[in-house]
């Protein structure tokens, strides 16, 4: 929203803002000099990445007022948990939220039609977890991948997500694995429905077994089309017009 006498805008007091992370880095807790890079490596990507989202709302601050509050996610969603139908979620609540509410456990599936904000959703809650994983040196550090590079069946989901670690963060397979077995990553998984049709719902039967082992991350987000996946782990949020 933008608000102004006689429609005129004074460019001289335009200031953007990035939803969900603030304007100044606050100085890490960790001690780790591995942990703090990939943490900044995140929290690099998710303000890039937020920046150049059209979903996401450039607002412009006149006589120096903040209009975050007047901004709204322009999609709807709703929660359905294994248990339950699907619920209409309050307008405007966070992802974050929603990913640590008792029901959802931290495994999450959103779901969406093409444009509706399923990677904005991932990048908003990303936002949160890398400020928490910043602060907190007990907080696992959240990391993104693209399941489409998931093409080998007989490639474990181990395997392929320390080989993702390695290409797009500079991780080791031996640190990650370490910190995997020390519960010190969060995965956020995009691009389910860029896989072959044949291939996804073996990678989400992966993804279910892997979270059920011993070796599996406590908490995990994975987007995907809504049309694209009939399993699902645990809950999921769809996002886009309601029905």
């Amino acid at each position: 929203m933008v608000s102004g006498d006689s429609n005129h805008i004074n460019q001289s007091y335009t200031v953007n803002y990035y939803h969900g992370l603030p304007e100044t880095r606050p100085a890490p807790t960790r001690t780790d000099r591995n942990e703090k890079t990939l943490i900044n490596a995140v929290w690099t990507e998710v303000e890039d990445r937020l920046r150049q989202s059209l979903h996401n709302a450039i607002l412009i601050r006149l006589d120096m007022a903040d209009q975050r509050s007047q901004v709204s996610r322009p999609w709807d969603s709703e929660l359905r948990t294994a248990d339950q139908k699907a619920k209409p979620l309050t307008p405007g609540i966070p992802i974050a939220e929603v990913f640590d509410r008792r029901d959802v456990g931290g495994k999450l599936l959103v779901l969406g039609n093409p444009g509706a904000g399923k990677t904005t959703t991932m990048l908003d809650l990303a936002a949160t977890l890398v400020q928490r994983a910043n602060g907190d040196p007990d907080e696992p550090i959240p990391v993104m991948v693209n399941l489409s590079s998931w093409q080998n069946p007989k490639q474990s989901f181990t395997d392929w997500f320390l080989n993702e670690l390695k290409l797009k963060y500079g991780v080791s397979a031996k640190l990650g694995q370490t910190w995997l077995s020390e519960r010190k990553l969060l995965p956020l998984l995009d691009g389910l429905d860029e896989l072959p049709p044949d291939r996804q719902e073996p990678v989400v039967q992966g993804i279910n077994a892997w979270l059920q082992s011993d070796t599996g991350a406590p908490h995990l987000l994975v987007c995907s089309r809504l049309e694209d996946t009939n399993s699902t782990p645990a809950s999921s949020t769809s996002t886009g017009p309601s029905a």
